[in-house]
This record gives structure tokens, sequence and C-alpha cells, in this order.
């Protein structure tokens, strides 16, 4: 994340400060539950770790952080256009018949997941969907 802000001109200690909010942040999943029939409430709490990598949920930076996170995508594929809105990315690609749409479609799939293992993210095959429009 620090080097794609450096990327686009955020450095020095605007940098710094990104990586002080970043780095070394710690979380864990706190349940509550309450038994219907005897109303029993009980609180499960997970162990503490550190985060890995990505951005702080619920946070008013996230969002704008993950822009800056995805937005090199689009110029990383080669074929098709790609349009971004928030946490979704769609990508329309073309061709006069479908034996060449399948070689562009197996293409720009190859830079997609290459994309995202170089950026460390995973695609979601239950979120993912192909739909193919004729003429």
């Amino acid at each position: 994340m620090l080097s794609k802000l450096e990327t686009y001109g955020i450095r020095s200690i605007v940098n710094q400060w990104f990586k002080s909010y970043l780095c070394n942040r710690k979380q864990c999943v706190k349940i509550n539950y309450t038994e219907n029939i005897s109303r029993i409430s009980v609180q499960y709490n997970s162990t503490v770790k550190e985060t890995k990598g990505g951005v702080p949920q619920d946070s008013v930076l996230g969002p704008v952080l993950f822009l800056f996170y995805i937005n090199d995508l689009p110029i990383n594929l080669q074929r098709g256009t790609t349009t971004l809105f928030a946490d979704d990315i769609n990508i329309q690609m073309e061709a006069t018949n479908i034996t060449l749409l399948n070689d562009i479609i197996k293409e720009v799939t190859q830079h997609f997941a290459s994309w995202f293992h170089l950026n460390k993210l995973v695609i979601n095959p239950d979120k993912t969907i192909a739909i193919s429009f004729h003429a």
C-alpha cells in the first residue's frame, strides 16, 4: 500500500503518517450471543492477532485507500475495457466470433489473476460471474 501511495506522489512525511496508520495494527473478533429460550447472553472473543495487510474496516480512509490500491488494475489489463466502482470491477470484452472472444477472455483472466496475486488479493469465485451478450 505504501509503495502504491508513493507512486501517486504521496511521499516523505505524509507517507510516514500512512505507515504509522497502517502498520502494527491488531484486531480481534467479538461475538455477542443471546440464546433465544433462556435469554442467557454469552460473549465470545478471539485472540488478538496482528493484521498482515489491508486497511482498517469501518474507517473514513478505508474506501479511499482501497481505490488507491486497485486504481492501477485497468492499465495492467491490455485487452478489454475496465470499469471500477467501489469494490466492483467490470471488464467488457468484444470480438467478431466466439473463438476469438474465448481467447481474449483467457488472456484477460490470466492478467487479472496475476495482478490479484501480485497485490495479495483473492478473487471470490462466488461473487464472480461472466455474462455474454450477442447481437
